[in-house]
């Protein structure tokens, strides 16, 4: 199956932002994301994490190479619904990376599917392996 999404247009610029549903025990929360093919592993802010009332710190600590240098971050584990699929993923939240929007990397949604960006068409395609 191929959807297709438009760019999101945020301030002057258009980007590739998808809707989906992070959940974490019985609670969920939806929010949007960047597909990001530069980013090696999903970053979200960690206002998610506080919705669910994890302390960020718990998680597994890495650290995420920037443009700034390295920058600490903490690894939890979330299902992820988007659409009818539903994978875990594996998300960094950092008190020192203040990031504008939750960012998806190649690492986990990039493994389902097959991603098209079409930047003369301001158009995301998605194809499920």
């Amino acid at each position: 199956m191929i959807v297709k999404f438009p760019y999101l247009l945020k301030g002057t610029s258009y980007f590739p932002i998808l809707r989906l549903t992070v959940k974490h025990n019985s609670e969920a929360i939806d929010t949007d994301a960047l597909v990001d093919s530069g980013a090696s592993i999903s970053v979200f802010q960690s206002a998610v994490a506080k919705f669910f009332g994890i302390n960020v710190l718990n998680g597994e600590e890495i650290f995420l190479q920037t443009i700034n240098g390295k920058t600490k971050a903490y690894l939890h584990e979330f299902p992820i619904i988007f659409g009818d699929s539903k994978f875990k993923c594996k998300i960094a939240f950092s008190e020192e990376l203040a990031t504008s929007f939750n960012i998806l990397g190649r690492d986990n949604f990039f493994r389902f599917f097959k991603i098209t960006f079409d930047e003369l068409g301001k158009e995301l395609i998605l194809e499920q392996n």
